[in-house]
Protein backbone atom coordinates (compact mmCIF):
# COMPACT_ATOMS: atom_id res chain seq x y z
CA UNK A 1 0.00 0.00 0.00
CA UNK A 2 1.46 3.69 -1.16
CA UNK A 3 2.96 5.46 2.02
CA UNK A 4 0.28 8.32 1.77
CA UNK A 5 -2.75 6.24 1.70
CA UNK A 6 -1.37 4.44 4.73
CA UNK A 7 -2.78 6.99 7.26
CA UNK A 8 -6.14 6.93 5.35
CA UNK A 9 -6.94 3.14 5.70
CA UNK A 10 -5.97 3.08 8.99
CA UNK A 11 -8.45 5.95 10.21
CA UNK A 12 -10.78 3.98 7.81
CA UNK A 13 -11.09 0.94 9.58
CA UNK A 14 -11.02 1.77 13.29
CA UNK A 15 -13.83 4.27 12.40
CA UNK A 16 -15.46 1.82 10.51
CA UNK A 17 -15.22 -0.77 13.02
CA UNK A 18 -16.15 2.19 15.76
CA UNK A 19 -19.29 2.91 14.22
CA UNK A 20 -20.53 -0.91 13.20
CA UNK A 21 -20.15 -1.80 17.05
CA UNK A 22 -21.88 1.26 17.58
CA UNK A 23 -25.21 -0.03 15.53
CA UNK A 24 -24.51 -3.53 16.95
CA UNK A 25 -24.82 -1.63 20.71
CA UNK A 26 -27.78 -0.04 19.83
CA UNK A 27 -29.47 -3.15 18.73
CA UNK A 28 -28.31 -4.81 21.60
CA UNK A 29 -26.05 -6.73 20.05
CA UNK A 30 -22.18 -8.06 20.55
CA UNK A 31 -19.71 -5.76 18.59
CA UNK A 32 -19.43 -7.73 16.00
CA UNK A 33 -16.91 -5.90 13.65
CA UNK A 34 -14.25 -6.26 16.60
CA UNK A 35 -15.81 -10.21 16.78
CA UNK A 36 -15.36 -10.64 13.08
CA UNK A 37 -11.76 -9.20 13.38
CA UNK A 38 -10.40 -11.45 16.57
CA UNK A 39 -11.72 -13.90 14.66
CA UNK A 40 -9.74 -13.39 11.59
CA UNK A 41 -6.62 -12.85 13.64
CA UNK A 42 -6.66 -14.03 16.47
CA UNK A 43 -4.07 -13.26 19.46
CA UNK A 44 -3.83 -16.39 20.50
CA UNK A 45 -0.81 -19.00 20.96
CA UNK A 46 -2.18 -21.72 18.61
CA UNK A 47 -3.58 -19.55 15.83
CA UNK A 48 -0.22 -17.73 15.56
CA UNK A 49 1.80 -21.12 15.29
CA UNK A 50 -0.11 -22.65 13.61
CA UNK A 51 0.02 -19.58 10.88
CA UNK A 52 3.45 -19.53 10.61
CA UNK A 53 3.54 -23.68 10.52
CA UNK A 54 1.91 -22.83 7.21
CA UNK A 55 4.02 -19.92 6.04
CA UNK A 56 6.96 -21.75 6.59
CA UNK A 57 6.37 -25.53 6.72
CA UNK A 58 8.51 -25.44 9.62
CA UNK A 59 7.78 -26.63 13.46
CA UNK A 60 11.11 -26.08 15.54
CA UNK A 61 11.88 -23.13 16.93
CA UNK A 62 14.45 -24.29 18.69
CA UNK A 63 14.71 -23.21 21.94
CA UNK A 64 11.30 -23.04 23.70
CA UNK A 65 12.23 -20.02 25.79
CA UNK A 66 10.37 -17.85 24.06
CA UNK A 67 6.82 -19.42 24.78
CA UNK A 68 6.51 -17.72 28.13
CA UNK A 69 6.38 -14.56 26.75
CA UNK A 70 4.47 -14.71 23.72
CA UNK A 71 1.55 -16.17 25.79
CA UNK A 72 1.99 -13.35 28.27
CA UNK A 73 2.58 -10.88 25.41
CA UNK A 74 -0.88 -12.11 23.54
CA UNK A 75 -3.22 -12.02 26.72
CA UNK A 76 -1.48 -8.34 27.06
CA UNK A 77 -2.35 -7.99 23.57
CA UNK A 78 -5.76 -9.09 24.06
CA UNK A 79 -7.18 -8.34 27.04
CA UNK A 80 -4.74 -4.74 28.58
CA UNK A 81 -3.13 -3.33 24.94
CA UNK A 82 -6.96 -1.65 23.88
CA UNK A 83 -6.07 -2.31 20.74
CA UNK A 84 -7.56 -0.40 17.62
CA UNK A 85 -8.77 -2.43 14.95
CA UNK A 86 -5.26 -1.10 12.74
CA UNK A 87 -3.30 -1.79 15.24
CA UNK A 88 -4.40 -5.43 15.85
CA UNK A 89 -3.64 -5.62 11.76
CA UNK A 90 -0.53 -4.40 12.65
CA UNK A 91 0.09 -6.90 15.65
CA UNK A 92 -0.82 -10.21 14.20
CA UNK A 93 1.66 -9.14 11.26
CA UNK A 94 4.67 -8.49 13.30
CA UNK A 95 3.74 -11.44 15.42
CA UNK A 96 3.85 -13.51 12.10
CA UNK A 97 6.94 -11.82 11.13
CA UNK A 98 8.91 -12.48 14.30
CA UNK A 99 7.99 -16.55 14.35
CA UNK A 100 8.21 -17.13 10.57
CA UNK A 101 11.79 -15.76 10.81
CA UNK A 102 12.12 -17.35 14.26
CA UNK A 103 11.42 -20.82 12.23
CA UNK A 104 14.20 -20.17 9.77
CA UNK A 105 17.13 -19.22 11.81
CA UNK A 106 16.49 -22.19 13.84
CA UNK A 107 16.51 -24.34 10.30
CA UNK A 108 19.81 -22.56 9.79
CA UNK A 109 21.02 -23.16 12.95
CA UNK A 110 20.51 -26.97 12.49
CA UNK A 111 21.71 -27.22 9.27
CA UNK A 112 24.91 -24.93 9.82
CA UNK A 113 26.37 -25.74 13.54
CA UNK A 114 29.73 -24.27 12.40
CA UNK A 115 28.12 -20.90 13.02
CA UNK A 116 28.26 -21.08 16.77
CA UNK A 117 32.04 -21.02 15.83
CA UNK A 118 32.22 -17.28 14.98
CA UNK A 119 33.96 -15.79 17.32
CA UNK A 120 32.36 -12.70 19.74
CA UNK A 121 35.10 -10.46 21.15
CA UNK A 122 34.57 -8.10 23.66
CA UNK A 123 31.15 -6.32 22.26
CA UNK A 124 30.26 -2.86 23.29
CA UNK A 125 27.06 -2.22 24.59
CA UNK A 126 25.76 1.21 24.89
CA UNK A 127 23.46 1.43 27.74
CA UNK A 128 20.93 4.47 29.12
CA UNK A 129 17.64 5.71 29.03
CA UNK A 130 16.23 6.41 26.26
CA UNK A 131 16.65 10.34 25.50
CA UNK A 132 20.24 10.07 26.92
CA UNK A 133 22.37 10.41 23.59
CA UNK A 134 22.41 6.66 23.47
CA UNK A 135 21.23 6.87 20.03
CA UNK A 136 23.39 9.53 18.70
CA UNK A 137 26.53 8.19 20.44
CA UNK A 138 25.79 5.03 18.87
CA UNK A 139 25.75 6.52 15.27
CA UNK A 140 29.08 8.16 16.21
CA UNK A 141 30.94 5.35 16.96
CA UNK A 142 29.66 2.73 14.41
CA UNK A 143 31.22 5.68 11.94
CA UNK A 144 34.55 3.24 12.62
CA UNK A 145 33.84 0.57 10.68
CA UNK A 146 37.21 -0.99 10.69
CA UNK A 147 36.87 -1.65 14.50
CA UNK A 148 33.03 -2.06 15.14
CA UNK A 149 30.12 -4.05 13.53
CA UNK A 150 26.56 -2.86 14.35
CA UNK A 151 23.68 -4.57 13.04
CA UNK A 152 21.87 -2.71 10.51
CA UNK A 153 17.87 -1.94 10.62
CA UNK A 154 17.04 -3.84 7.31
CA UNK A 155 19.14 -7.14 8.50
CA UNK A 156 17.23 -6.57 12.09
CA UNK A 157 14.02 -6.51 10.49
CA UNK A 158 14.43 -8.81 8.12
CA UNK A 159 16.71 -11.77 9.18
CA UNK A 160 16.87 -14.84 6.79
CA UNK A 161 18.56 -15.41 4.32
CA UNK A 162 21.97 -14.30 6.45
CA UNK A 163 23.55 -11.18 4.94
CA UNK A 164 26.24 -11.55 2.97
CA UNK A 165 29.06 -9.85 2.13
CA UNK A 166 29.18 -10.04 -1.33
CA UNK A 167 25.52 -8.17 -1.88
CA UNK A 168 25.61 -6.56 1.88
CA UNK A 169 25.19 -3.06 0.20
CA UNK A 170 22.85 -4.01 -2.56
CA UNK A 171 20.13 -6.47 -0.56
CA UNK A 172 16.81 -5.89 -1.88
CA UNK A 173 15.63 -6.25 1.99
CA UNK A 174 16.95 -2.54 2.38
CA UNK A 175 14.26 -1.03 -0.10
CA UNK A 176 12.29 -3.05 1.47
CA UNK A 177 12.64 -2.13 5.10
CA UNK A 178 12.92 1.81 3.70
CA UNK A 179 9.45 1.46 2.55
CA UNK A 180 8.30 0.36 6.38
CA UNK A 181 9.69 2.75 7.32
CA UNK A 182 8.65 5.62 5.65
CA UNK A 183 4.89 3.72 6.48
CA UNK A 184 5.46 4.38 9.77
CA UNK A 185 6.94 8.10 9.45
CA UNK A 186 3.10 8.90 7.47
CA UNK A 187 1.20 6.57 10.56
CA UNK A 188 3.08 9.30 12.83
CA UNK A 189 4.55 12.24 11.51
CA UNK A 190 7.06 12.75 14.08
CA UNK A 191 8.70 9.52 14.10
CA UNK A 192 11.75 10.64 12.53
CA UNK A 193 11.92 13.74 15.54
CA UNK A 194 11.37 10.98 18.27
CA UNK A 195 13.92 8.47 16.72
CA UNK A 196 15.59 8.88 13.47
CA UNK A 197 16.57 5.56 11.72
CA UNK A 198 17.24 4.15 8.64
CA UNK A 199 17.21 0.54 6.81
CA UNK A 200 21.07 1.34 6.86
CA UNK A 201 22.00 2.49 9.77
CA UNK A 202 22.68 0.58 12.27
CA UNK A 203 19.38 -0.39 15.02
CA UNK A 204 19.42 -1.17 18.60
CA UNK A 205 19.40 -5.24 19.57
CA UNK A 206 15.86 -4.20 20.69
CA UNK A 207 15.11 -5.77 17.74
CA UNK A 208 16.99 -8.82 17.65
CA UNK A 209 16.06 -9.87 21.12
CA UNK A 210 11.69 -9.41 19.83
CA UNK A 211 12.69 -12.97 18.13
CA UNK A 212 12.47 -14.51 21.47
CA UNK A 213 9.35 -12.31 22.53
CA UNK A 214 11.60 -10.93 25.12
CA UNK A 215 11.61 -7.41 24.35
CA UNK A 216 11.59 -3.98 26.61
CA UNK A 217 9.87 -2.29 23.86
CA UNK A 218 6.68 -4.15 24.00
CA UNK A 219 5.55 -3.14 27.52
CA UNK A 220 7.15 0.22 27.30
CA UNK A 221 6.77 1.77 24.03
CA UNK A 222 4.31 0.00 22.15
CA UNK A 223 1.55 -1.32 24.05
CA UNK A 224 0.30 -0.97 27.75
CA UNK A 225 0.69 -4.47 29.47
CA UNK A 226 1.61 -4.24 32.32
CA UNK A 227 1.12 -8.44 33.13
CA UNK A 228 3.71 -8.75 30.53
CA UNK A 229 5.86 -6.38 31.68
CA UNK A 230 5.92 -7.80 35.60
CA UNK A 231 6.86 -11.00 33.84
CA UNK A 232 10.02 -8.80 31.84
CA UNK A 233 11.61 -7.04 34.86
CA UNK A 234 11.02 -10.23 37.51
CA UNK A 235 12.69 -12.72 34.86
CA UNK A 236 16.12 -14.05 34.12
CA UNK A 237 16.76 -13.08 30.71
CA UNK A 238 20.08 -14.96 30.17
CA UNK A 239 18.37 -17.35 27.87
CA UNK A 240 17.72 -14.13 25.58
CA UNK A 241 20.58 -12.57 25.89
CA UNK A 242 22.15 -16.09 25.13
CA UNK A 243 19.91 -16.37 21.55
CA UNK A 244 21.60 -12.61 21.07
CA UNK A 245 24.53 -13.95 21.30
CA UNK A 246 24.26 -16.49 18.26
CA UNK A 247 21.94 -14.02 16.32
CA UNK A 248 25.01 -11.93 15.98
CA UNK A 249 27.47 -14.97 14.79
CA UNK A 250 24.72 -15.80 12.35
CA UNK A 251 25.11 -12.12 11.37
CA UNK A 252 28.60 -12.15 10.86
CA UNK A 253 28.76 -15.86 9.68
CA UNK A 254 28.60 -14.49 5.51
CA UNK A 255 27.95 -10.92 6.36
CA UNK A 256 30.90 -8.39 7.14
CA UNK A 257 33.40 -9.08 9.94
CA UNK A 258 34.98 -6.34 12.01
CA UNK A 259 36.97 -6.68 15.28
CA UNK A 260 33.76 -5.79 17.77
CA UNK A 261 30.27 -5.78 17.86
CA UNK A 262 28.71 -2.35 18.95
CA UNK A 263 25.21 -2.79 20.11
CA UNK A 264 22.72 -0.43 21.99
CA UNK A 265 19.50 -0.66 23.49
CA UNK A 266 17.81 0.82 26.58
CA UNK A 267 16.54 -2.56 27.80
CA UNK A 268 20.12 -3.65 29.20
CA UNK A 269 20.08 -1.01 32.07
CA UNK A 270 16.90 -3.42 33.44
CA UNK A 271 18.92 -6.95 32.71
CA UNK A 272 22.65 -6.21 33.29
CA UNK A 273 23.17 -9.54 35.64
CA UNK A 274 21.44 -11.40 32.71
CA UNK A 275 23.68 -9.39 29.72
CA UNK A 276 27.04 -10.05 31.72
CA UNK A 277 26.36 -13.79 31.67
CA UNK A 278 26.01 -13.88 28.17
CA UNK A 279 28.58 -11.25 27.49
CA UNK A 280 31.15 -11.85 30.04
CA UNK A 281 33.92 -10.14 28.46
CA UNK A 282 31.30 -7.10 27.57
CA UNK A 283 32.40 -3.61 27.70
CA UNK A 284 29.64 -0.79 28.39
CA UNK A 285 29.29 2.94 28.07
CA UNK A 286 26.09 4.32 30.22
CA UNK A 287 25.30 7.11 29.18
CA UNK A 288 23.20 9.49 31.94
CA UNK A 289 20.97 12.50 32.12
CA UNK A 290 19.06 14.37 34.15
CA UNK A 291 16.26 11.90 34.45
CA UNK A 292 13.51 14.71 34.91
CA UNK A 293 14.10 15.87 30.96
CA UNK A 294 13.99 11.98 30.20
CA UNK A 295 10.68 11.63 31.89
CA UNK A 296 9.71 14.35 29.92
CA UNK A 297 10.79 13.38 26.44
CA UNK A 298 10.67 9.71 26.65
CA UNK A 299 7.01 9.95 27.75
CA UNK A 300 6.55 12.13 24.44
CA UNK A 301 7.83 9.52 22.46
CA UNK A 302 6.01 6.47 24.28
CA UNK A 303 2.43 8.57 23.80
CA UNK A 304 3.55 8.97 20.15
CA UNK A 305 4.60 5.21 19.73
CA UNK A 306 1.61 3.80 21.20
CA UNK A 307 -0.87 5.89 19.14
CA UNK A 308 -0.49 3.43 16.57
CA UNK A 309 -1.72 0.33 17.63
CA UNK A 310 -4.30 2.34 20.20
CA UNK A 311 -6.91 4.89 20.37
CA UNK A 312 -6.93 4.98 23.85
CA UNK A 313 -3.51 6.22 25.10
CA UNK A 314 -3.40 6.81 28.93
CA UNK A 315 -0.80 9.34 30.30
CA UNK A 316 -1.13 8.41 33.88
CA UNK A 317 -0.57 4.78 33.06
CA UNK A 318 2.77 5.34 31.56
CA UNK A 319 3.68 7.37 34.11
CA UNK A 320 2.94 4.78 36.81
CA UNK A 321 4.41 2.07 35.03
CA UNK A 322 7.63 3.66 33.57
CA UNK A 323 8.82 6.39 36.55
CA UNK A 324 9.17 3.88 39.50
CA UNK A 325 11.15 1.08 37.46
CA UNK A 326 13.17 3.54 36.05
CA UNK A 327 14.17 4.39 39.65
CA UNK A 328 15.07 1.43 40.64
CA UNK A 329 16.95 0.17 37.33
CA UNK A 330 18.84 2.96 37.63
CA UNK A 331 19.73 2.67 41.57
CA UNK A 332 20.09 -1.09 40.89
CA UNK A 333 23.12 -0.20 37.85
CA UNK A 334 24.87 1.71 40.80
CA UNK A 335 24.63 -1.23 43.52
CA UNK A 336 25.74 -3.72 40.81
CA UNK A 337 28.63 -1.47 39.87
CA UNK A 338 29.59 -0.78 43.22
CA UNK A 339 29.32 3.10 42.88
CA UNK A 340 30.04 4.03 46.71
CA UNK A 341 27.67 6.62 48.67
CA UNK A 342 25.32 6.65 45.75
CA UNK A 343 22.93 3.67 47.08
CA UNK A 344 20.57 3.49 49.59
CA UNK A 345 16.74 2.52 50.45
CA UNK A 346 14.83 5.46 49.57
CA UNK A 347 11.10 6.63 49.71
CA UNK A 348 9.63 6.33 45.98
CA UNK A 349 12.32 4.34 44.16
CA UNK A 350 9.77 1.74 45.08
CA UNK A 351 11.41 -1.96 43.74
CA UNK A 352 10.06 -3.68 40.41
CA UNK A 353 6.61 -4.77 40.46
CA UNK A 354 7.18 -8.90 40.97
CA UNK A 355 4.69 -11.75 39.67
CA UNK A 356 5.58 -13.67 43.37
CA UNK A 357 2.41 -15.72 44.10
CA UNK A 358 1.11 -15.64 40.84
CA UNK A 359 -0.24 -19.05 39.19
CA UNK A 360 1.93 -21.16 37.69
CA UNK A 361 1.21 -21.88 34.18
CA UNK A 362 -0.50 -25.29 33.65
CA UNK A 363 0.99 -27.84 31.51
CA UNK A 364 -0.36 -28.25 27.87
CA UNK A 365 -0.14 -28.66 24.43
CA UNK A 366 -0.34 -25.88 21.69
CA UNK A 367 -1.04 -28.44 19.02
CA UNK A 368 2.97 -27.14 17.37
CA UNK A 369 4.52 -27.19 20.76
CA UNK A 370 4.09 -28.85 24.17
CA UNK A 371 4.90 -27.21 27.35
CA UNK A 372 5.37 -28.29 30.60
CA UNK A 373 4.74 -26.30 33.67
CA UNK A 374 7.64 22.18 25.42
CA UNK A 375 10.96 22.04 25.50
CA UNK A 376 12.80 21.51 22.54
CA UNK A 377 14.56 18.01 22.28
CA UNK A 378 18.24 18.14 21.48
CA UNK A 379 17.37 14.91 21.86
CA UNK A 380 18.69 10.87 21.63
CA UNK A 381 19.49 11.77 18.38
CA UNK A 382 21.50 14.92 18.61
CA UNK A 383 23.17 15.04 15.87
CA UNK A 384 14.23 0.60 20.37
CA UNK A 385 14.35 -25.72 26.48
CA UNK A 386 10.77 -24.04 26.89
CA UNK A 387 10.11 -22.26 30.15
CA UNK A 388 7.69 -21.09 32.38
CA UNK A 389 7.11 -18.60 34.58
CA UNK A 390 7.97 -19.64 38.27
CA UNK A 391 7.50 -17.54 41.41
CA UNK A 392 10.49 -16.27 41.49
CA UNK A 393 10.46 -14.94 37.67
CA UNK A 394 13.15 -17.52 36.84
CA UNK A 395 12.58 -19.67 33.40
CA UNK A 396 12.66 -23.82 34.28
CA UNK A 397 13.18 -25.96 31.51
CA UNK A 398 10.57 -27.81 29.44
CA UNK A 399 9.95 -30.31 26.59
CA UNK A 400 8.81 -30.80 23.33
CA UNK A 401 5.95 -33.14 21.74
CA UNK A 402 6.26 -36.17 19.54
CA UNK A 403 6.69 -34.68 16.02
CA UNK A 404 8.78 -31.75 16.91
CA UNK A 405 12.42 -31.54 17.50
CA UNK A 406 14.17 -29.64 20.40
CA UNK A 407 17.77 -27.92 19.62
CA UNK A 408 18.74 -27.71 23.18
CA UNK A 409 22.86 -27.77 23.49
CA UNK A 410 24.59 -27.37 26.30
CA UNK A 411 26.60 -23.93 26.50
CA UNK A 412 29.83 -23.76 24.62
CA UNK A 413 32.39 -21.01 25.21
CA UNK A 414 31.46 -19.18 22.23
CA UNK A 415 27.78 -18.64 23.58
CA UNK A 416 24.97 -20.82 21.99
CA UNK A 417 21.05 -20.87 22.35
CA UNK A 418 21.47 -22.66 25.27
CA UNK A 419 19.92 -21.95 28.68
CA UNK A 420 23.00 -23.40 30.52
CA UNK A 421 24.82 -20.98 32.80
CA UNK A 422 28.12 -20.15 31.28
CA UNK A 423 31.05 -21.54 33.35
CA UNK A 424 32.74 -18.76 33.72
CA UNK A 425 29.58 -17.01 35.76
CA UNK A 426 27.96 -17.27 39.11
CA UNK A 427 24.71 -19.94 39.15
CA UNK A 428 21.72 -17.55 38.51
CA UNK A 429 21.97 -15.22 41.39
CA UNK A 430 21.95 -11.13 40.72
CA UNK A 431 25.33 -11.03 40.66
CA UNK A 432 27.88 -12.38 38.27
CA UNK A 433 31.32 -11.73 37.92
CA UNK A 434 33.14 -11.06 34.91
CA UNK A 435 36.13 -14.04 34.93
CA UNK A 436 38.30 -11.95 32.88
CA UNK A 437 38.30 -8.71 35.34
CA UNK A 438 41.66 -7.52 36.56
CA UNK A 439 41.92 -4.78 39.30
CA UNK A 440 42.52 -1.98 37.02
CA UNK A 441 43.64 1.27 38.54
CA UNK A 442 40.81 4.10 38.64
CA UNK A 443 41.39 7.06 36.38
CA UNK A 444 40.86 10.34 38.13
CA UNK A 445 38.82 11.51 34.85
CA UNK A 446 36.03 8.71 34.88
CA UNK A 447 33.46 9.36 37.06
CA UNK A 448 32.49 6.72 39.93
CA UNK A 449 33.57 3.33 38.87
CA UNK A 450 33.01 0.02 40.77
CA UNK A 451 36.00 -1.26 42.45
CA UNK A 452 35.29 -4.57 44.21
CA UNK A 453 34.60 -8.37 43.80
CA UNK A 454 31.22 -8.11 44.16
CA UNK A 455 30.53 -5.96 41.52
CA UNK A 456 28.42 -6.58 38.39
CA UNK A 457 31.75 -5.83 36.38
CA UNK A 458 35.06 -4.33 36.88
CA UNK A 459 35.99 -0.70 36.00
CA UNK A 460 37.90 -1.54 33.48
CA UNK A 461 34.84 -2.70 31.88
CA UNK A 462 32.79 0.64 32.08
CA UNK A 463 32.69 4.12 31.19
CA UNK A 464 30.30 6.79 31.87
CA UNK A 465 29.29 9.85 29.58
CA UNK A 466 27.24 12.33 30.68
CA UNK A 467 24.46 13.98 27.99
CA UNK A 468 25.68 17.65 28.72
CA UNK A 469 29.14 16.84 27.74
CA UNK A 470 28.16 14.69 24.82
CA UNK A 471 26.66 17.29 23.57
CA UNK A 472 29.03 20.37 24.02
CA UNK A 473 31.99 18.24 22.53
CA UNK A 474 31.17 15.23 21.00
CA UNK A 475 34.77 14.81 20.00
CA UNK A 476 36.07 15.15 23.13
CA UNK A 477 34.04 12.37 24.60
CA UNK A 478 34.28 9.93 21.75
CA UNK A 479 38.33 10.11 22.29
CA UNK A 480 37.86 9.94 26.46
CA UNK A 481 35.74 6.42 25.14
CA UNK A 482 38.38 5.38 22.84
CA UNK A 483 41.27 6.03 25.64
CA UNK A 484 39.57 5.19 28.86
CA UNK A 485 37.23 2.15 27.61
CA UNK A 486 39.10 0.77 24.23
CA UNK A 487 42.55 1.37 25.24
CA UNK A 488 43.30 2.92 21.46
CA UNK A 489 43.66 6.29 19.45
CA UNK A 490 41.01 7.08 17.59
CA UNK A 491 42.11 7.24 13.96
CA UNK A 492 42.34 10.47 12.04
CA UNK A 493 40.83 9.37 8.97
CA UNK A 494 37.46 8.16 11.57
CA UNK A 495 37.97 11.43 13.48
CA UNK A 496 37.39 12.95 10.16
CA UNK A 497 34.20 11.08 9.03
CA UNK A 498 33.09 12.20 12.70
CA UNK A 499 33.60 15.57 12.09
CA UNK A 500 31.93 15.12 9.03
CA UNK A 501 28.86 13.12 10.44
CA UNK A 502 28.36 16.15 12.65
CA UNK A 503 28.44 19.05 10.37
CA UNK A 504 25.45 17.24 8.19
CA UNK A 505 23.58 16.21 11.36
CA UNK A 506 23.65 19.43 12.73
CA UNK A 507 21.24 21.02 15.23
CA UNK A 508 19.75 22.91 12.41
CA UNK A 509 19.28 20.28 10.21
CA UNK A 510 17.13 18.12 12.41
CA UNK A 511 13.62 17.58 12.98
CA UNK A 512 12.76 19.27 16.33
CA UNK A 513 11.09 17.20 19.01
CA UNK A 514 9.31 19.35 21.43
CA UNK A 515 7.18 18.40 24.30
CA UNK A 516 6.50 19.31 27.95
CA UNK A 517 7.08 18.01 31.05
CA UNK A 518 3.13 18.89 32.05
CA UNK A 519 2.11 16.77 29.44
CA UNK A 520 3.48 13.61 31.80
CA UNK A 521 1.43 14.54 34.64
CA UNK A 522 4.05 13.84 37.33
CA UNK A 523 5.34 16.22 40.01
CA UNK A 524 8.47 17.95 39.69
CA UNK A 525 9.29 18.11 43.19
CA UNK A 526 8.68 14.77 44.36
CA UNK A 527 10.25 13.10 40.68
CA UNK A 528 13.52 15.40 41.99
CA UNK A 529 13.70 13.92 45.57
CA UNK A 530 12.91 10.46 43.78
CA UNK A 531 15.89 10.51 41.56
CA UNK A 532 17.97 12.78 43.64
CA UNK A 533 20.37 9.72 45.07
CA UNK A 534 21.43 9.34 41.02
CA UNK A 535 21.44 12.87 40.02
CA UNK A 536 24.14 13.80 42.73
CA UNK A 537 26.03 10.06 41.99
CA UNK A 538 26.74 11.25 38.40
CA UNK A 539 26.45 15.62 39.11
CA UNK A 540 23.84 15.99 36.34
CA UNK A 541 22.68 19.53 35.52
CA UNK A 542 19.29 20.19 35.11
CA UNK A 543 18.11 21.36 31.74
Amino acid sequence: MRRYLLPLFSRFVNFATRFVDAICGFLLLPPLATRLLQWLLPLEERAVLRAAYKATGLRDYGEGSFLAPLRLLLKGLEEEARLSAFGRILIWNDVQRLLRYRLQLEDTRKRHPEIEKEKIKAPVFIVGLPRTGTTFLFNLLALDDSLFRSPLTWEVHHMHPPPDKTCYDTDKRIGETQAFLEGVSALLPTFQALHPVTATGPQECMGLMMYDFTSFAFPTIHFNIPTYFDWYLTSDLTPTYRFLRWQLQYLQWKGPKAERWLLKCPAHLFSLPSLMAAFPDAELIFTHRNPLTVLASAHSLIKGIRSIHSDHVDTAEISRDWVPNVAHALAEMIRLRGIEGAYAEREGAAPLRNVEGKEEEKAGSNGFVTVTKGEEEVGDEVGGSESIVTSNGSRSGGSFPTGFTSSNKSNSSNGSMSNGNNGNLSDGSNKRISSNASNGSTDSNKLPAAGSADTLMWQSQAVDVRYNDLVSDPMATVRRIYRDLLKRQLDDDVADKMRAYLAANSKEKRPRHHYKWEDTLLDREEEKKRFKFYIDAFSLDSE
